[in-house]
């Protein structure tokens, strides 16, 4: 017989109410670390798909200064813009014109890399009407 039994191998009341409190204690115990498990769970999920998401962009990212780099001054050099501008207006041509339309292909290029990136086309949201209003703000 220990000494916290009666000599019927019942606890004494004291330590029969202190094991039922531990044993309470214990299930809250138990029910926060379930709890907790489970956030672990979702912040493991989570930082999965943040992992995925960054790997995305750095890919992204990658494909963009790939593209910056596909036309060096030793392959192009910079052309002389006062004769590009003078051959141009004998034509009717602006070398803004131009520009501005280089732009926009290379824009479009780099918003085709990041659609496909995101695998949804949330940057051709815009109307042209849409685009014409903008450029008109910009002004």
């Amino acid at each position: 017989m220990s000494f916290d039994e009666q000599p019927d191998g019942d606890p004494h009341g004291e330590c029969a109410a202190e094991i039922h409190r531990l044993e309470a204690e214990n299930a809250k115990l138990l029910e926060h670390r379930d709890a907790l498990l489970i956030d672990l769970a979702a912040s493991l999920k989570r930082r999965d798909e943040l992992r995925k998401d960054a790997e995305l962009a750095n890919d992204t990212f990658a494909q963009i200064i790939n593209w910056c780099r596909a036309y060096p001054l030793v392959v192009f050099p910079e052309p002389d813009f006062k004769k590009a501008h003078a051959v141009l207006l004998t034509a009717g041509i602006t070398l803004d014109a131009v520009s501005a339309s280089n732009m926009r292909h290379v824009l479009k290029g780099v918003e085709q890399i990041i659609i496909g990136a995101q695998g949804v086309a949330m940057l051709a949201k815009h109307s042209p009407e849409d685009e014409i209003e903008r450029a008109r703000r910009m002004v």
